[in-house]
């Protein structure tokens, strides 16, 4: 792909921001590929992937998962447990005298409170499971604590910038590569077939033949496990669903936990599930029963 004249500078960066490491671009590669169904719309809608849009979009995803672990922690960190950390012989832990707020610049506040309370293996630290009561030790709060880790950055350095833009670009080239072989090789993985499913509902002007076909067919549809749907299933659920009228005859039906999907199971999104909670799917409210 290197003597691609047009992505070539673009690849021979990303080498080099990968010291030459031929293995690990391979390995990175084929990663992103294995989840193209999560940014290829975006990739080719834009062109390029904007580093202010991901910038936006990281300081979004943190200010969610922080609302939701202050709302968790709201009920376990009283003032027992933040004299515990004004009493704690690391000063940096003595800073720390309520709950920080949900903004991205108190995340780093929320990871000293993990890392008061946890260990290096995510487990409870026993001086506290010694000193605070057994309702403290919530599975829920570990996991959210936990989860702090693993949020992304809301800054963005130029050097990354520059980066993100030849990944952009890898990725581009990446994807026509591999079209190319899966038409050599008259074979496809399940993304692919995904993505030409969620392709042959939709049209431009209109609505296809094949969504029209399902509509008709299609009387009722359940769902189980529905927190544990993912971006590019939800816009195929929303396409099949998409003529669907109150009063039409046509049931749908969705199951589902959000506390289920902390694990982020096959890529899902909790926030799908609060949104059609929230404010429907297509042109559908679903009621909730509990």
């Amino acid at each position: 792909m290197i003597d691609d004249k047009q992505q070539g500078g673009a690849i021979a960066d990303l080498l080099l921001h990968l010291d030459n490491n031929v293995g690990s671009f391979q390995k990175l590669v084929v990663q992103m590929l294995s989840k193209r169904d999560q940014w290829l719309t975006r990739l080719y809608r834009d062109g390029v992937i904007d580093p202010k849009v991901l910038q936006d979009t990281a300081k979004a995803i943190v200010i969610k998962s922080l609302e939701e672990l202050h709302s968790l922690a709201a009920l376990y960190f009283q003032a027992d447990f933040f004299a515990l950390m004004l009493s704690d012989k690391d000063l940096n832990f003595n800073k720390i005298t309520s709950l920080p707020s949900v903004d991205c610049a108190d995340l780093e506040k929320w990871k000293l409170i993990a890392a008061f309370c946890l260990t290096k293996k995510d487990g409870w630290r026993k001086t506290l499971e010694k000193t605070l009561p057994t309702e403290f030790f919530d599975e829920s709060l570990r996991l959210r604590l936990v989860q702090l880790n693993t949020l992304p950055d809301v800054e963005f350095s130029q050097e990354q910038s520059t980066i993100l833009r030849a990944i952009a670009k890898v990725l581009k080239l990446s994807v026509a590569h591999l079209n190319v072989y899966f038409e050599q090789e008259q074979a496809h993985d399940f993304i692919e077939v995904a993505l030409n499913a969620s392709q042959a509902l939709d049209e431009e002007q209109g609505v296809s033949d094949i969504a029209l076909f399902l509509d008709y067919k299609i009387q009722h549809l359940l769902i189980d496990e529905f927190q544990d749907t993912s971006a590019s299933q939800f816009n195929t659920i929303e396409k099949l669903i998409n003529q669907w009228q109150d009063g039409d005859g046509k049931t749908l039906f969705l199951v589902g936990d959000p506390m289920q999907s902390i694990y982020r199971f096959r890529e899902s999104q909790v926030g799908l599930f609060l949104q059609v909670k929230e404010e429907g799917i297509a042109s559908i409210q679903p009621k909730s029963l509990v």
